[in-house]
């Protein structure tokens, strides 16, 4: 009595990555805030300047922490124009939240 076995194997391809662990340094931006008035309406907020102390690679602007607006960092900026989707009316603004990362 014989037997035999065949297997059949096919192999997967995968790319080199990288993993890690470790610490760092978690710190702050500074950064100076000011405001661009509608040219039509000066009670209107059209955008937000931030001038930040080193430029980070990501930055977003929100007066209500639903409504998030892009300022278009990219690391080589640290002044940096945030042109809102609809104008803000001056007396509405009561909090501003800059998220940013490097």
């Amino acid at each position: 009595m014989a037997t035999v076995t065949y297997a059949f194997a096919n192999t997967n391809t995968v790319n080199p990555s990288k993993a890690g662990d470790g610490d760092g340094a978690v710190s702050g931006y500074t950064v100076d805030v000011s405001y661009t008035l509608d040219a039509t309406d000066p009670d209107e907020v059209s955008a937000v300047v931030l001038d930040f102390d080193t430029a980070p690679g990501t930055a977003k602007i929100t007066f209500d922490d639903t409504t998030w607006t892009d300022c278009g960092a990219d690391g080589t900026a640290t002044q940096l124009t945030c042109t809102l989707a609809s104008n803000v009316t001056v007396l509405s603004i009561t909090t501003i939240t800059v998220v940013a990362a490097d």
